[in-house]
């Protein structure tokens, strides 16, 4: 199983944690997410479709090929992360 949690600079002593956050009994995180489970997100697509739009010069009318490239990159990463 893979875990991710958001690992910031702690600010003074963090006791988040009463027991460890990985519970190896129910192979699960209590605290974490799942990475398996995580979807790339609509925010991620749009910007990357806008990005893709102002490369290919701005044109009028082609705002779904776009998003289809945006989102097909976006997944793309996603599953070289979980492999």
């Amino acid at each position: 199983m893979q875990c991710y949690r958001y690992r910031g600079v702690p600010e003074g002593r963090q006791d988040a944690f009463g027991v460890p956050p990985y519970d190896a009994g129910r192979g699960a995180c209590n605290a974490f997410w799942d990475v398996a489970t995580l979807e790339p997100t609509t925010e991620a697509i749009r910007v990357r479709a806008y990005y893709l739009w102002v490369a290919a010069g701005r044109p009028e009318g082609a705002d779904v090929a776009h998003w289809e490239a945006a989102k097909a990159e976006v997944e793309a990463a996603a599953r070289r992360l979980l492999t």
